[in-house]
């Protein structure tokens, strides 16, 4: 017993050192694609290649992050001996997460989640509007541990399936919401200390084809 108890100690020790290099592999795929860019006037040194060498850069991190070029997946694929499109894939989930949902990104460097997993569920996400995205991964991380790969993505399909419904729910009600301030705006006018909502009576205002200052609102 005293083997196996020492070679079930080593499967744990190697097991801590697989996952701490998949968070670790996350991080250095992302700053590599940031740093990955081609050095100023190399389509006048390679002529020949003007067309190759006319960079496209990608937003994949959102607003204030570095724009990732193109050629970055093919340089992280050839190292990772990947497809050029599970390159892409990697470099956008882990660019995303490291700018867009740091919060997550710090839960993979502390071991708290796999790796792999939260770079696909940020690449899963990186379309949704800022305030669902987050909701949405919040919601899945508490729970992803309990299902396997394919059931864990497949309770985050349904978790924004459920988002877009709500999404679509508050926009419907701020629809009615709007009706019912221009009803009430167009009775009551600024009496009784009720709170004009200035688009709401805009949009009656547009609607009767006339256009009314910010005055004539409340």
């Amino acid at each position: 017993m005293e083997q196996a108890r020492a070679l079930g100690d080593r499967l744990l020790e190697v097991r801590a050192i697989r996952e701490q290099a998949e968070a670790d592999e996350v991080l250095l795929i992302a700053e590599l694609a940031e740093a990955y860019v081609l050095p100023a006037g190399a389509e006048q040194k390679h002529t020949h290649l003007v067309d190759a060498l006319a960079e496209e850069v990608y937003p994949y991190g959102g607003p204030d992050a570095p724009y990732i070029s193109e050629f970055a997946a093919l340089e992280i694929a050839a190292m990772l001996g990947i497809s050029k499109r599970k390159a892409s894939m990697l470099i956008q989930g882990a660019v995303h997460l490291k700018w867009q949902v740091p919060w997550l990104m710090a839960q993979v460097q502390d071991l708290k989640i796999e790796a792999r997993r939260a770079v696909q569920a940020a690449y899963v996400v990186r379309d949704l509007p800022e305030r669902w995205k987050q909701v949405a991964l919040q919601q899945w991380v508490r729970v992803q541990q309990r299902y396997t790969w394919g059931g864990a993505f497949k309770k985050l399909d349904e978790i924004i399936a459920g988002l877009d419904e709500t999404r679509a729910k508050d926009e419907a009600d701020k629809l009615t919401q709007r009706r019912v301030d221009v009803h009430t705006s167009t009775r009551f006018g600024s009496d009784g200390g009720h709170r004009c909502a200035v688009g709401a009576v805009a949009a009656e205002g547009l609607a009767g084809g006339g256009h009314r200052s910010r005055r004539d609102r409340c």
